[in-house]
């Protein structure tokens, strides 16, 4: 494996936070949550990590799900990536039948090592965008999909997301990918580098397969010299709330990568960031803590009032990652959801707090007037409740339902404005 390759194996690890006031993070006091453990696929004797965690709330069996990166200690090692279950996001069970997907044949984009990077679910399937490395030290993002998000097949045309040119700022690699998908329009912010410096990009995509790049990349850079991210500006983490988007970014000063830590970033359209001026908001820990030496690749959810933030990280005393968790209250002092005129299309946001009880905030967007209709269903496909039936203005519009008299489980909220129609699905939790 080239030096270089090396160098990029351990700083795929390395991720972000998010901005806009909520600078306040507490890590959890039972932290690591998802540890390294022993034995196991493979390599019966060696420890395995637990690195790069995605985490998907699934509302049907109201259980958490995460996949991460899951390798024995060691340069020579293939990575596999590895499943987890939890009910509440905080005690997890590893599967049975780990790793869910494995590195791919000689000659192969994904032969040296394949990282998790985010899992998405579209409503029908599964799809999970993973970092791989060839035996070049190629690093590209590859996508697989699955009915259950246990048995995953590749992509026949893989990689979907590759570097750029020679000179270019990605020239090297593309890699740990985070998404939102408003039912309409994939989102991607990637991390990209050159042989120094380490930014994110911006991609979109009508189908999860074909990727446009954005052509103001990169959208987050580093900082300038002497700076806590001076290196390195990578996505860790984006979520998007009252309209504003929230990125968590790694960065570091350290050519090694060690030290990394967590920066938060915020945005009214995905594309112009602002990092927030009291950066890092996540820093490491003691020394001798499990998390003192980098701070690296998460996943950033918003539910129930505040925002959750799954990070894996290491120590100096053995070297092996392992899983945490942080909160932070939602404070969006810097900027309020109703100022950013007029939208430029229809949405329909993702309710919250998500799961609830008893109430729950649906926001949508209209770039025109219309007439607008929004409905709520339960699993059955039975209309429950009308929560909104005339014409509305252009603009940014929230109603409130108030579920106190209906029992707990999945339901589905329909927005129909126009032509658009849009759905996205709610938990109640009593």
């Amino acid at each position: 494996m080239p030096t270089h390759a090396l160098l990029i194996a351990c700083l795929m690890f390395i991720q972000l936070t998010p901005a806009n006031s909520q600078t306040t993070w507490v890590k959890g006091p039972d932290d690591p949550i998802i540890p390294h453990w022993t034995g196991g696929v493979d390599d019966p004797s060696g420890y395995k990590h637990v690195g790069g965690p995605s985490i998907v709330y699934d509302s049907t069996r109201q259980i958490y799900r995460a996949w991460f990166r899951s390798l024995s200690y060691s340069y020579g090692a293939r990575g596999c990536i590895s499943a987890a279950m939890s009910t509440d996001g905080e005690h997890w069970f590893l599967y049975a039948r780990n790793p869910v997907l494995r590195t791919g044949a000689a000659g192969e984009f994904d032969y040296a090592f394949i990282y998790a990077g985010q899992v998405v679910f579209d409503g029908s399937e599964y799809k999970m965008y993973y970092t791989a490395q060839d035996e070049n030290g190629i690093v590209s993002i590859g996508l697989a999909t699955s009915e259950d998000g246990y048995g995953w097949v590749k992509h026949p045309n893989n990689p979907v997301l590759s570097a750029g040119p020679p000179g270019s700022w990605e020239s090297l690699i593309v890699y740990a990918p985070h998404l939102l998908y408003d039912g309409t329009l994939y989102r991607m912010w990637y991390q990209g580098g050159d042989e120094t410096y380490r930014g994110t990009g911006y991609a979109t995509s009508t189908d999860g397969i074909t990727w446009t790049k954005y052509s103001g990349n990169p959208v987050l850079t580093h900082g300038d010299v002497g700076s806590w991210d001076y290196l390195g500006a990578a996505v860790n983490g984006v979520d998007l709330v009252n309209d504003i988007y929230y990125m968590m970014y790694g960065g570091w000063a350290s050519a090694s990568g060690e030290g990394a830590v967590v920066g938060l970033a915020t945005s009214t359209d995905g594309v112009s960031w602002t990092k927030h001026e009291n950066n890092p908001v996540l820093t490491l820990g003691s020394p001798g803590d499990w998390d003192d030496r980098w701070i690296g690749g998460a996943e950033l959810m918003f539910y129930e009032g505040k925002f959750h933030y799954w990070y894996s990280a290491s120590t100096y005393s053995d070297y092996l990652w392992q899983t945490g968790h942080a909160t932070s209250e939602l404070d969006p002092t810097n900027v309020e959801a109703g100022d950013q005129g007029i939208p430029t299309g229809y949405r329909l946001y993702q309710s919250y707090p998500n799961p609830f009880n008893p109430e729950v905030t649906i926001r949508y967007a209209l770039p025109q007037n219309a007439e607008v209709s929004i409905k709520v269903f339960n699993t059955l496909g039975e209309e429950v409740s009308t929560l909104v039936n005339e014409a509305k203005k252009s603009g940014t519009h929230s109603v409130v339902w108030n579920a106190a008299n209906f029992p707990s489980g999945a339901y589905w909220y329909r927005l129909r404005a126009g032509t658009f129609t849009a759905v996205e699905e709610m938990m109640l939790v009593k």
